[in-house]
């Protein structure tokens, strides 16, 4: 019984932390998405940010702004879904 107990509660933990990341990584993409112009040259900053979540190709407007409301829509879909899952337990 303890040890279902202590499994639950690292389960818990992993999800509260996998919820943390993806509010992070929400917050960082939605800055991003306002402050970036994919038309015009991408910053050294951006850049970085940018590899960060594995966007490489900086020259192609349409593939940047796909890539990045593609990456966002998903952590979203994921939060809720975490979110909503912890909500019903």
């Amino acid at each position: 019984m303890l040890g279902s107990l202590n499994y639950d509660i690292s389960l818990i933990h992993m999800q509260n932390e996998r919820i943390d990341f993806l509010a992070n990584n929400i917050d960082v993409l939605n800055r991003l998405c306002l402050k970036l112009d994919p038309y015009k040259p991408v910053s050294k900053e951006h850049q970085n940010l940018l590899k960060a979540f594995n966007i490489e190709d900086f020259y192609d407007p349409f593939k940047v702004t796909n890539q990045l409301l593609v990456l966002l829509e998903n952590y979203i879909e994921e939060l809720h879904s975490l979110q909503n899952n912890e909500t019903i337990q």
